[in-house]
């Protein structure tokens, strides 16, 4: 499309293409889009030609089933319409859409049946690793500083910083990784119970040693 755009004798200095691959000024990143457009509207003129053009491209690397949920009590727009409608026929077929809020044992038991989590709040992650469950936590600033659990326990590879650009691109790979090879994410998880655990004990026998001393 830019070469095209050349062609059609828009001046080259007057195109922009921002891609995936790109760095700096031209990479596609949400803050980089908002300063270009900001940028552009400063230039244009009344009887300029503005041309804004995209396009995006999907693949599907792995043919399980998904439950996506939301809570759409605090959120001013529509999740469902947002991510469910939007998917292809074939693949909303095999995904099933939870509206309302769960009681924790149905959702445990829930996750006790999948292949792993991945999540924007801690109580669903807390729960699957407590049961041998992959969870990935997608963090931002206003949860502070609880997110931070996962590095003590050795799952710093499944915290992810939503208002970090650098790693909102690694969450795709990082949930396939997990899809496809379940028997290496359930040793991890398997590893960060043990961990829990193996403190848990520990820092109890202490409490203890000073209480009934006392």
């Amino acid at each position: 499309m830019q070469q095209a755009l050349v062609q059609s004798s828009f001046p080259a200095a007057n195109v922009f293409a921002m891609t995936g691959d790109a760095q700096g000024p031209d990479a596609l990143t949400s803050n980089s889009v908002i300063k270009r457009l900001n940028s552009l509207a400063e230039r244009v003129g009344p009887e300029d030609t503005f041309l804004f053009y995209f396009s995006g491209h999907g693949y599907q690397q792995t043919e399980g089933h998904f439950l996506a949920k939301a809570f759409p009590r605090i959120c001013n727009w529509s999740p469902k319409a947002l991510l469910f409608d939007k998917l292809p026929a074939d693949v909303r077929q095999r995904v099933v859409w939870r509206e309302n809020y769960r009681l924790t044992d149905e959702a445990l038991s829930t996750y006790r049946r999948s292949a792993g989590l991945s999540g924007l709040e801690m109580h669903s992650p807390i729960m699957c690793i407590g049961n041998g469950i992959p969870a990935i936590v997608r963090r931002f600033a206003e949860q502070t500083s609880k997110g931070f659990m996962w590095r003590d326990i050795g799952l710093g590879g499944w915290l992810f910083d939503m208002d970090d650009e650098a790693e909102i691109k690694k969450i795709v790979p990082t949930v396939l990784t997990m899809a496809k090879d379940p028997i290496a994410a359930r040793a991890k998880a398997a590893t960060a119970r043990e961990f829990v655990r193996r403190r848990q004990a520990e820092t109890m026998a202490e409490v203890s040693k000073h209480v009934f001393a006392a």
